[in-house]
């Protein structure tokens, strides 16, 4: 029976910024620096981008204007979120 948990390293919730040249700035509002995976899925739900990168940090993405969906993960905890470029 779980009923709670009780974990300490938490990913925190990331802020990203999505900049003109088609690159995304991914910072922690903690100031936490470590090793993520980063995914980013078409809204077909195919794998578009794959990289393990040290965050917070900029990412440069060579994809196309769409509707995307970003994952987050520190091997504990996955964020995800939409965004769009266009």
């Amino acid at each position: 029976d779980i009923t709670s948990s009780n974990q300490t390293s938490l990913l925190k919730t990331p802020e990203i910024t999505l900049h003109n040249n088609h690159s995304l700035e991914i910072c922690f509002t903690d100031g936490s620096n470590d090793l993520y995976i980063v995914e980013i899925f078409n809204i077909k739900g195919e794998k578009v981008y794959h990289q393990t990168a040290e965050l917070p940090g900029i990412i440069n993405l060579k994809i196309g204007q769409g509707n995307y969906i970003i994952r987050i993960n520190n091997g504990q905890v996955v964020y995800t979120s939409k965004f769009v470029i266009q």
